[in-house]
């Protein structure tokens, strides 16, 4: 099982929704862009946030922007955002 434990974005407040996330740390030591995390759950990975087991990550698109969000919101108590920053 794959899963998001760390982020690359600004600090909260500032970090208002999960467009603001550059990368994503993964546990099995990858390092993703939020274009290629969004290509990889849109072509059927699963991909969970915080652990083995947490939410999973949906595609997500605002204007040209693609992403990854959890279920239900992409506001700043989404799963993503309360990650530990820093990868």
């Amino acid at each position: 099982m794959v899963y998001v434990w760390r982020i690359d974005a600004p600090p909260l407040p500032q970090c208002r929704d999960c467009t603001a996330i550059q990368r994503l740390c993964l546990n099995n030591g990858e390092r993703l862009t939020r274009e290629q995390a969004y290509l990889r759950v849109r072509a059927g990975s699963v991909i969970y946030s915080q652990f083995e087991g947490g939410p999973r990550l949906v595609p997500a698109e605002r204007e040209t922007t693609r992403y990854v969000r959890t279920v239900p919101n992409d506001t700043p108590s989404d799963n993503l955002l309360q990650l530990p920053r820093g990868c």
